[in-house]
């Protein structure tokens, strides 16, 4: 609950209201805040409170997952209204039938139902037909909630990895622009949905017997919470940055209207695309990205596009940094005992930094720079 206070908090005094993943991403915390509140009355057994507050917490648990499939489509694409109202519109009917359900039970029909199927405490509850269809929408709740957590692993992990794709079809130095860590928090998120599938199946009830057993779910989930507000504090590019730069770059672009894009077309692109790689070494610009070499080609971004992709079976990001690896052996070759700075080999081979070189180089090699010039030179 702190946690999801303080990145809230964090989130809307330091970003740029610009920045629409960040406010997706704030919006998120404050709600998953309203989950734990409701964590934190039910533990302290306030039942006499969670009474009036059961609606908001299954609106709170019921819109944790689909808000950070929004996030991650805030960073993806742009986020249209429709996207806000097909995700939200599940849990709102809930939390609505819920409060109109409360509203026409009893008190005491109401404390009953939290303490019989929440507390999970024995004894003879007689509902009315208003209680039985408030037990309905509760076992109702769990099967949308494991529903969402499907939804979002699989679409979530699908947009991850096409908006992945694209940056590395566009640009050569990804640093910072690519998703891989909200990639990685998904992948954790899969585990916590175990968990979380797990605490719906069992019920919060078995969490009350031990503060031990209730210590293990609340540590896994807040580090979970803190990384991903961390990260996402971090998290500077988007598909809002990327769309942006795409305007720029078609408003440059100058494609003769006579061009036709036949097998013979692209296989000129191909040569002439790798003779300004490996004779005029273009790789060695730090920013290179694909629109510059449509400029210099004369010809459209998408037919580089497919020939790296189609005929060079690989992406842009992964064809540049091919030479640039080369380039910085072979200066690491003629440094010899020298030893010449890695920071300078990476600048002059065209790498954005050291971090990104060490990162490039030892996944193409299996090894870092370092090691490889002392097993080599």
């Amino acid at each position: 609950m702190y946690v999801c206070a303080f990145w809230f908090v964090t989130l809307i005094m330091d970003h740029s209201f610009r920045n629409k993943s960040k406010t997706v991403l704030s919006l998120f915390m404050f709600v998953t805040f309203l989950l734990y509140l409701g964590h934190y009355i039910f533990f302290n057994r306030a039942v006499e409170v969670y009474v009036f507050y059961d609606s908001i917490y299954l609106f709170a648990s019921l819109s944790v997952y689909p808000l950070f499939f929004l996030y991650i489509l805030s960073l993806t694409e742009k986020l249209t209204s429709r996207y806000w109202f097909f995700v939200l519109l599940p849990p709102f009917l809930i939390a609505l039938i819920t409060v109109i359900l409360d509203l026409l039970m009893s008190s005491e029909e109401s404390i009953a139902f939290i303490r019989r199927e929440l507390y999970q405490e024995k004894g003879i509850y007689i509902f009315s037909r208003l209680g039985e269809m408030r037990r309905v929408v509760f076992e109702l709740s769990k099967g949308v909630f494991l529903l969402q957590i499907l939804f979002v692993v699989y679409w979530g992990t699908r947009r991850i990895i096409q908006y992945d794709k694209m940056v590395k079809d566009y640009y050569s130095n990804i640093e910072g622009k690519t998703l891989s860590s909200i990639r990685i928090l998904l992948v954790v998120f899969v585990v916590t949905s175990l968990c979380s599938i797990s605490v719906k199946l069992i019920g919060r009830s078995y969490f009350i017997q031990s503060e031990l057993v209730l210590a293990f779910p609340s540590l896994v989930f807040g580090s979970l919470l803190y990384l991903l507000g961390f990260f996402g504090s971090k998290q500077m590019f988007s598909a809002q940055d990327f769309a942006e730069e795409l305007v720029t770059a078609d408003l440059k672009e100058t494609t003769p209207p006579d061009e036709i894009c036949d097998e013979k077309h692209f296989a000129e692109i191909k040569d002439r695309l790798l003779d300004l790689l490996e004779n005029k070494e273009y790789y060695r610009q730090k920013d290179l990205r694909l629109s510059d070499i449509s400029m210099l080609l004369g010809t459209n971004r998408s037919y580089i596009s497919r020939v790296v992709n189609q005929r060079l079976h690989t992406s842009f990001c992964d064809l540049v940094n091919k030479y640039r690896i080369e380039h910085a052996k072979k200066m690491m070759r003629q440094s010899g005992k020298s030893a010449l700075p890695l920071e300078e080999i990476a600048e002059a081979s065209g790498f954005s930094g050291e971090s990104s070189f060490y990162r490039v180089f030892k996944k193409k090699n299996g090894m870092s720079p370092g090691s490889w010039r002392e097993a080599n030179v």
